[in-house]
């Protein structure tokens, strides 16, 4: 959803900035649908995006946006503020970064008009912890290194439901997925997922294998960090699928019996039902 949003009720979601080509009373439908089915499924609206410019988040609309969740029965909203350059600035073990109040102001307005028990999650850059503590020096340094350090250190951060990790899109050796899970515990006490994409990924060539989740998935236990995060459900490789290349379906299982979830047989997308065309990201909670 695009942050700039002038929705206004009405199930009008002409405005909001959603690519799907049906309109707001199939959208509600198919949400009502999804509950009903898996009444424990937990349905969020992203908010922002790699495309969403600071000039879209300068124009925030907070309160049209909790409307959309109230008007559509929703559990919340997940930050996707993703600045292309903000600007961090590293000293001394500390992060600056120019993107820091309005950070911060967009956490802190979302809280006021979304109070508990709605979600309040964000999308986190997989080096977005870096460049602080004891991760200094951790690589790969660019753009995105430290740019959620100080909204999680600060009050406003503390009120955050759950840290999403985008551990994917940084193909830039040697970024490890394990040490970005590490610097974001030694920052923020809350639930932290650690993210999956199925290949290929939007930036590099890195290649999600069953071996590669497996590993993810012990070390999520064994850290007893909040779960594994999908991204997304709807996506296949090209080529055959096996364990070197699996699809959705085959990692989504694979998290489920990793983890010791219920009901890890049949099929990922049957039992989310036709509507899971509206589960962009699945969160497997610890």
């Amino acid at each position: 959803m695009k942050p700039d949003t002038s929705y206004s009720g009405g199930l009008d979601i002409s405005d909001c900035g959603f690519d799907f080509p049906y309109d707001g009373s199939v959208l509600q439908d198919a949400i009502t649908a999804l509950k009903k089915k898996n009444p424990n499924t937990k349905i969020l609206v992203s908010v922002g995006g790699g495309t969403a410019s600071l000039t879209s988040w300068s124009s925030l609309n907070e309160a049209a946006i909790a409307q959309f969740v109230a008007d559509f029965d929703l559990d919340g909203v997940d930050i996707d503020f993703e600045p292309s350059d903000p600007q961090c600035v590293f000293s001394g073990g500390t992060v600056s970064c120019q993107t820091d109040a309005q950070f911060l102001d967009i956490v802190t307005r979302f809280r006021a008009v979304l109070p508990s028990p709605n979600l309040l999650t964000i999308a986190a850059s997989g080096v977005g912890a870096y460049g602080q503590g004891d991760f200094v020096n951790s690589e790969p340094s660019w753009s995105g290194c430290g740019v959620t350090v100080n909204v999680l250190l600060s009050t406003a951060g503390k009120t955050l439901d759950i840290v999403n990790i985008m551990s994917y899109d940084v193909d830039i050796p040697p970024y490890s997925p394990k040490e970005a899970l590490r610097a974001f515990q030694s920052i923020f006490d809350g639930k932290i997922t650690l993210g999956l994409e199925i290949y290929p990924e939007a930036d590099g060539d890195h290649k999600l294998t069953i071996a590669e989740v497996d590993s993810l998935a012990a070390s999520v236990l064994q850290r007893k960090a909040g779960g594994l995060m999908l991204w997304h459900l709807q996506k296949s490789p090209t080529g055959t699928i096996s364990a070197s290349n699996p699809d959705a379906d085959l990692v989504g299982k694979e998290i489920c019996k990793k983890l010791d979830l219920d009901d890890c047989s049949g099929s990922l997308m049957g039992r989310l039902g036709f509507w899971s065309v509206l589960v962009l990201l699945v969160l497997y909670l610890w």
